[in-house]
């Protein structure tokens, strides 16, 4: 099927850059390819310059002369966009604090349950669309008190729908699309055979992320995104997620959750710390661990 030949691709471009204590420069070149106010592509590179700010501009210019070649000759077939299927399995490090615990059977239970707990995510991405979903494969000994089942993420809409399990009930969580800043450093480090990057989310630091520019990818797991490539390793407050594959998938169509109670992350959270501090108080002892 071919493109209607009024249907003029529009392509934009945005260079977001930095400079490192050594006068190196580090920036995002980010192309969004629209047809009729619909994103039908995105690319994002990540560049590293030791020289100067020309450079980067330079590049700018020649990457976004290819992606234009490129996305013109994709829309000549105008074929329905392949999707990429992500799996990430966690794994939970065992904090000092676990050791500390006073009673030996309290704590030879709870290490063991950190050590075997393995949770399981795919994350598929689609045109403009990503869905993460936690698959049945999850083998959870330590469970989540708000667990997110389905994150869906929509650039085209700038909205986020999560859909998340508290006390047995399914609750439904629409927010507008945050803009997640990232500090990426320069450095690198091989992670399961990937060229990897290493980026800090501004704002909240206990997210990082292990990213490689070799694979432009617009989401990461659990909901995050904004970076130039494939997350392969991501390390959050609750756990730590590795890439386990990658695969291309087609006839993808990718929709968001609507089976749960409309409700805000904040009206859950209060419900959730009221039902916590009812629990703490019936208790005998209570022991808190960092």
């Amino acid at each position: 099927m071919q493109a209607p030949e009024n249907d003029i691709p529009d392509f934009k471009t945005e260079v977001t850059y930095s400079r490192n204590p050594d006068g190196s420069y580090v920036a995002i070149v980010t192309t969004v390819v629209t047809l009729n106010g619909k994103v039908i592509a995105q690319y994002m590179e990540f560049v590293v310059s030791h020289h100067d700010l020309n450079q980067i501009h330079n590049i700018k210019a020649m990457k976004f002369i290819t992606l234009i070649m490129f996305s013109l000759i994709s829309l000549s077939a105008y074929s329905q966009p392949k999707g990429i299927k992500c799996i990430y399995s966690t794994n939970m490090p065992v904090t000092n604090e676990l050791y500390e615990i006073e009673n030996p059977f309290a704590r030879d239970i709870m290490i063991k349950a950190v050590k075997e707990d393995k949770k399981v995510y795919s994350l598929t991405g689609v045109d403009g669309k990503f869905l993460c979903v936690k698959e049945p494969e999850t083998h959870e000994t330590m469970p989540l008190t708000m667990d997110k089942l389905q994150i869906y993420v929509d650039f085209n809409d700038n909205v986020e729908v999560s859909q998340v399990k508290y006390a047995n009930k399914l609750y439904l969580i629409k927010n507008t699309l945050e803009k997640y800043e990232w500090d990426i450093s320069d450095s690198t480090k091989q992670i399961s055979g990937y060229n990897c990057y290493k980026a800090k989310l501004k704002g909240k630091p206990g997210v990082t992320a292990w990213f490689t520019p070799d694979v432009p990818f617009g989401c990461a797991p659990y909901g995050y995104y904004g970076l130039p490539g494939l997350v392969v390793h991501m390390e959050i407050p609750m756990f730590n997620l590795d890439l386990e594959s990658i695969t291309e998938v087609d006839g993808v169509q990718l929709n968001p959750p609507t089976e749960g109670k409309p409700t805000t992350e904040k009206g859950l959270t209060k419900d959730a710390n009221k039902a916590l501090e009812e629990l703490m108080n019936k208790a005998d002892k209570v022991t808190k661990i960092e």
